[in-house]
Parts: structure tokens; sequence; C-alpha cells
């Protein structure tokens, strides 16, 4: 179950409060890994539908399916799909997921169905790594799945001890996928102020005092 909703969209002002449920949804390279760490038959499920799709088109093997196919969704309302969903994923035989309401309420319809962390599933620094791999393959996607891809990149390449500047950059590139999004600049800001290059965190608020926006570089 790959969770999009408030924490990614561009339309819900929650994705600029911080790391606020920045684990509750599923960034999408770690659909692609789990994808690639279970060796049956895998559907994706969860409610960015193209999304799913691509990813679908870029793993590019038949036992790898979109829950978009099994199902047509112009012939239901949002609520209809919604308890579809969960009975659905309830069949499972593994669930992946985070602690969304779709994976609660799947686990008390069922006993039978194994529940698995998405974010459990790899340690910080296979995070890390995978997703500097996955996010060029997954370059074609909407620009708010890049920009959460991006800030998860300054996540754990911050709690392996990244570099400063390559921090940076990965901010910088979740800003261009969301330019409204000013908890970017907040963190490229706090970046310069943790790595003690107060030079540069003066020069990135001066261009927007003096230009009333931030650099977009």
């Amino acid at each position: 179950h790959l969770r999009s909703g408030d924490a990614i969209y561009d339309h819900f002002h929650i994705r600029k409060y911080g790391k606020t449920s920045v684990y509750h949804a599923s960034y999408l390279a770690l659909g692609l890994e789990l994808a690639k760490k279970e060796q049956g038959k895998v559907i994706l499920v969860g409610d960015d539908i193209k999304s799913l799709e691509y990813l679908v088109e870029v793993i590019g093997e038949d036992r790898v399916i979109s829950m978009g196919n099994l199902r047509d969704t112009s012939k239901y309302s949002n609520a209809e799909l919604f308890f579809y969903d969960i009975f659905f994923i309830s069949r499972a035989k593994v669930l992946y997921g985070t602690y969304s309401a779709l994976i609660k309420i799947a686990s008390i319809i069922s006993d039978k169905v194994e529940i698995r962390s998405s974010y459990g599933s790899f340690s910080d620094s296979e995070h890390y790594q995978n997703l500097i791999h996955d996010v060029s393959l997954l370059s074609k996607t909407s620009p708010s799945q890049l920009a959460f891809m991006y800030f998860h990149l300054y996540i754990y390449g911050e709690k392996q001890g990244e570099e400063c500047d390559i921090l940076v950059s990965y901010l910088k590139e979740a800003l261009k996928c969301d330019m409204d999004n000013d908890k970017y600049r907040i963190y490229i800001v706090d970046t310069f102020l943790k790595h003690q290059k107060y030079q540069e965190a003066n020069e990135y608020i001066k261009n927007y005092l003096q230009e009333g926006r931030f650099i977009r570089h």
C-alpha cells in the first residue's frame, strides 16, 4: 500500500509542515524497492493511480500490477473505492504499508494478513542508497512525488552525515518541483547553519529580503 495524500500532493498545506506525516505516506521509490524485494505476485494499491501505473511501467514485470487495472474507478464513488481497497488488501498474504488507516482496518478485518512496515524494511543507509539510484529512474513521475523523494534524500542523507552542499542540492531539487513550499527554503537555511556556513545562510536570506523571493537555483 503506497499512500500519498496530504503529505505529498501540492494542493494540501500539510506538506509544508516540516516532517509532519512524512512517514505516513510512502515515497514512490519505496514501492519500487519493495516490489524488487518480493519475488512473487505484487499488487500496488494507493490513492495516486497514475503514479502507480507509472511505477508498474518502470518495473516492467508481469508479476507487478497496479490496483487500477483490477477495477474501473469511473464506476465507483470515492467512498466505494476506499472500502474496495480495504477489503482487497485484507486478503493479501503479506501487506507492506505505513500506519495509515487502510492498513489498520485491513489488519482488523483479517488476522491472517502479515503486516510489514514499508520504512522498516530497509535501514537508513539502504533507504539513502536506493533513493540515490531510483530518483533518476523515476524522473518522469509527478512533481509532487519527485519533491517528496528529494526531501527523503535530504532526510536520509542528513542521517548518513552527508556533505552540506549535497544536502542543499536535494532541497533545491525539491523546490524546483514545489516552488510554493517554503519548508525546503527553511531547511536550506537550517542546513547552512548546522554546518556553520553562516555567510551562505546570510546570502540566501538576503536574496529573499532584497528580491522578495528565495533564489531558485
